[in-house]
Formats: structure tokens, C-alpha cells, sequence
């Protein structure tokens, strides 16, 4: 014989069904809500999406400089491979033969037994990363409008510096002179790590402090008993690339880069350094853009001359690697015979 439910017994049930159901209506309510703030939200951005869309295509066809900013952007697209995956040197390349013997000496064994190479190679690699992350900035202002100008421009100025470095170093056709500006790089660079060295906790760092300390300064004591010198200061190094460049490798714009490139490291320089002085020239749309044309125009070719010498410099024969971007391989090929080895395939 089934149970019958005690009248307290039956209320209780009501009661929890009661509160279930309101529960579940709750759920319902809080779900419907969500969806509404979501399909809001994705209408709002509909307008968004459509508003930055409208202002490209209206900055397009009234700042002709956001055309240059588009161009100059797909030339430094090439370099997101490049900048993980370089080609690296050959045996019987110059690079190779620029660290072979003992030239170095101490300083070999207590900073690297690669130094041109290293000196070379890291600053191009660093400028080609910073370069293509204005590229993904650049690539974003349709869809959001926001232009990051500030970034933008410390960005290209960070590629100058870092490519510029690299061209000065592989430059020179004489080997000697290549070593004693590695030796240089070598001695600034030992000045700026004991500095950090002598700010570190002393747990911190993958080497002790005071051997840290102690390495720095006996590289400094070695370079100054060879008398080297400390390398250019950064805008006579950007000067002299852009020399070479208007010397060695004219662009395909054929904008003297000597004429251009003190102008725009000088805003790049105040604007990274937070000087409001720039900003009388980055007042309205145009003004903005044509500083940021030129910036990348600047960037771009610096760091393309200091690729075309690290890939020549990296051939053994004269054939130049696949890793190299392909829009500067017969840059690349024309460059390599001046500085070969004597008898190596292509050399002199």
C-alpha cells in the first residue's frame, strides 16, 4: 500500500519545487540576459568594425602618406621569417674566416670565439623583430584605429640603431678593419655590462656577481693594453650607414638617405625620450602619417643594407641562402665577390 504524505511532508515538497522553479526561472532570466549583452556587444562592434573600416578608406584617399605607410610595410614583412631563422654562416665564408685564428686572443676566451659574428648578427635580428612588430601594428589600424603612434615611431628608431650597428661592422671590405671594429663593439658593450653587474643582488644573473665584475674588467684591461677604442657614438654610426648606403646600395625610392635619415632619428630619438617638441610635427592625421612614412622608409632600408651584408658575409660561394628574404637576394649575390676569399667560387 503506497505511503500517503503527512500535510508538512507535502508542503515541504511545494516548497522545494516552489523554490526550484523560481531558481530555474532565474537561470533562464540571468541566460537571456547574457545573450542579449552579447548580441549588444557584437553589434556594437559591427559598428566599430564599420567605422574603422570607413575611416581607412577615407584616410586612403585623402593622406596619400597611408599609401607609402602600406607599401613600406609590405618591404618589411619579408623580414618575420628572417628574424628567427637567419642563414647561418658557411665554412670558408667571411664571417667564418673573419673569427678563425688567434687575433683575438684573450678576449676570445673570456667573451666568445665568435665576436664579429655575434656583433653582427644579434642587432639585425633584434632590428628585424622590432620592424615586424610595427608591421602587426600597422596591421591593426583598419580594424581598430588605434595607431600606437608613439610605439610606432620608437620602434623604427630601435631598427636604426640595431641595423646601422651591423652595417658598420660588415661594412669595411678589409678584414682587419671588420675585427677592430668587433673589438670596439666588444669594448662598449663590456662598459655597459660592468654597469649592470655592479647594480646586481648578488644571487641574482646566471653568473656571480663578483666574477662577473672581475671578467668585465679584465676584457676592459686587455682591450685598453691593445689600445681599441670604443665604437662611434649612435648618430655618427647612423650617419655613416646612411652614407653607405647611398654609396653602396641606392634604394629603389632613390631618396638620398643622408639627407633624410638625421631628420628622422632626431624625432624618433624625442619621441622614445618623451620630448614634446615632436609633437608639433605630428599634429593632425597628415602630418602623422608622412613622419611615420618616412620613419619606416628609413627602417627599412637601413636594415635591408645591414641583411644584404650579413647574408653576403654568411655565403661561402656566392650563392645565397633560401633564409634570405627573397627581395634582397641579388643584393645580396652582387655583394658577396667584395668580400670573398681570394679563390673561393665568385670571390676575387
Amino acid at each position: 500500500m503506497a505511503r500517503s504524505l503527512s500535510p508538512v511532508a507535502g508542503y515541504d515538497l511545494l516548497i522545494v519545487g516552489s523554490r526550484k522553479s523560481n531558481q530555474n526561472k532565474k537561470v533562464r532570466e540571468q541566460k537571456a540576459r547574457e545573450k542579449a549583452r552579447r548580441e549588444t556587444r557584437r553589434a556594437g562592434s559591427r559598428r566599430v568594425d564599420e567605422l574603422a573600416q570607413a575611416r581607412a578608406v577615407l584616410t586612403r584617399a585623402l593622406v596619400p602618406s597611408r599609401e607609402r605607410i602600406d607599401s613600406r610595410v609590405e618591404d618589411a614583412r619579408v623580414f618575420e621569417r628572417w628574424r628567427v631563422a637567419p642563414s647561418p654562416p658557411e665554412d670558408g665564408s667571411s664571417l667564418t674566416l673573419d673569427d678563425s685564428g688567434e687575433w683575438s686572443g684573450e678576449v676570445c676566451e673570456l667573451v666568445s670565439d665568435s665576436v664579429v659574428f655575434d656583433h653582427a648578427l644579434f642587432p639585425a635580428m633584434a632590428a628585424a623583430e622590432n620592424l615586424t612588430t610595427v608591421v602587426a601594428a600597422v596591421d591593426e589600424w583598419d580594424g581598430t584605429g588605434d595607431v600606437r603612434s608613439v610605439s610606432v615611431v620608437t620602434l623604427c628608431r630601435a631598427v636604426m640603431e640595431a641595423a646601422a650597428r651591423t652595417i658598420w661592422l660588415l661594412s669595411s671590405e678589409d678584414r682587419d678593419e671588420r675585427r677592430a671594429r668587433a673589438l670596439r663593439v666588444t669594448k662598449d658593450e663590456m662598459v655597459r655590462q660592468k654597469k649592470f653587474a655592479e647594480a646586481l643582488a648578488t644571487s641574482e644573473g646566471t653568473e656571480d656577481r663578483a666574477a662577473g665584475l672581475a671578467r668585465c674588467m679584465k676584457v676592459l684591461d686587455v682591450l685598453d693594453v691593445q689600445g681599441v677604442r670604443g665604437a662611434l657614438k649612435m648618430e655618427q654610426m647612423i650617419d655613416y650607414a646612411a652614407a653607405w648606403v647611398d654609396e653602396t646600395a641606392p634604394n629603389r625610392e632613390n631618396r638620398p638617405m643622408s639627407e633624410h635619415v638625421k631628420a628622422m632619428y632626431s624625432i624618433t630619438s624625442g619621441v622614445a625620450h618623451g620630448h614634446t617638441w615632436p609633437t608639433r610635427y605630428l599634429d593632425g592625421t597628415t602630418s602623422l602619417f608622412n613622419v611615420i612614412a618616412d620613419c619606416l622608409y628609413v627602417a627599412v632600408t637601413l636594415l635591408s643594407g645591414a641583411v644584404v651584408l650579413y647574408e653576403a658575409q654568411a655565403s661561402a660561394t656566392g650563392n645565397i641562402s633560401s633564409k634570405c628574404p627573397a627581395t634582397l637576394r641579388d643584393a645580396a649575390r652582387a655583394t658577396y665577390p667584395k668580400y670573398a676569399a681570394p679563390g673561393a667560387d665568385g670571390g676575387q
